[in-house]
Order: C-alpha cells, then structure tokens, then sequence
C-alpha cells in the first residue's frame, strides 16, 4: 500500500490499526532494508516484483483527489 502512494492515514484507516502503528512499521521495514525514502522504497518494491509499473502509472491505483496537494495529504495525517 505504501508503494502504492497510499499515506499512513489511509493505510490505517483500511487495515483498522492506528496511524501510528502504521509508521512504525514502515520504519521498521525501512531501517531493515536500509532504506531512506518512500521513492527507494517503491523502487525496491518495482525491482523485486511486488508490484507493477502498470499499477504505478494507473489513475485508479492512487486513492489521492487528484486536485489534493502534499500540504492538504500532510493535514489529514
């Protein structure tokens, strides 16, 4: 979900966790793949075929309004 562009907020809101929750697991799978960016993050998901550059490029794979900004995604955190 997170290589799909999904944030926190929404990946927590579709499992049922916290947000927090959430963002720790992220860091954890982060720190063990040492990796220091969401972007490496869907790139080593895109290279080891977890998903689909088809997926990527799909309008429908973002949940995002497509007129939201990263300052309106970052409120809703």
């Amino acid at each position: 979900m997170l290589a799909l562009g999904y944030t926190n907020q929404e990946i927590s809101k579709k499992l049922y966790i916290s947000r927090r929750t959430v963002d720790t697991h992220r860091a954890h799978i982060m720190r063990k793949l040492r990796l220091d960016t969401r972007a490496q993050l869907v790139l080593l998901a895109l290279a080891s075929g977890l998903i689909g550059a088809s997926r990527c490029s799909q309008p429908s794979a973002s949940p995002r309004r497509p007129n939201s900004t990263r300052h309106d995604r970052r409120a809703a955190n």
